[in-house]
């Protein structure tokens, strides 16, 4: 546990954005919270967390049932990584029948290792995929800001 971040205080700050993904409707929320962090080097890896929607409708977007078990599934996932600031809650992306939850972490390892426990809590969704990468400049968070 970093003492540092843990005493962080982050206030978040969410709005909505419409855009196109391979040609298709992309509905995203980012956390303006985080603009005055953008490229801190306490949090150098971008962490995707990518959902398969069951059954998107034809613009790739979840019914109201399925939002609502998202929505769920978000709260637990940004609860386990975001404790003591280890990781950043900076957007949410929908597109083509994926939901994408995207976060700037301090520590890659241990946000795999929450983000297990929480996926084995996760009974109506057979896999959660994820991605690490390096993103020192925020590249991925500065494309909707």
């Amino acid at each position: 546990m970093n003492r540092e971040l843990e005493n962080l205080i982050i206030e978040e700050s969410w709005t909505v954005a419409k855009g196109k993904r391979k040609d298709k409707p992309l509905l995203a929320r980012i956390n303006l919270g985080l603009k005055p962090l953008v490229g801190d080097s306490r949090y150098p890896h971008w962490f995707g967390i990518a959902i398969q929607l069951k059954s998107p409708n034809k613009d790739g977007f979840p019914s109201p049932e399925e939002s609502s078990q998202l929505a769920e599934i978000e709260d637990m996932i940004a609860n386990a990584l975001q404790k003591d600031n280890q990781s950043l809650f900076a957007a949410v992306l929908t597109a083509n029948g994926i939901r994408e939850f995207v976060f700037y972490t301090s520590d890659p390892e241990a946000a795999k290792a929450r983000l297990a426990v929480v996926a084995a809590e996760i009974d109506t969704y057979e896999k959660i995929g994820r991605a690490v990468k390096p993103d020192a400049d925020w590249t991925i968070y500065r494309r909707f800001i």
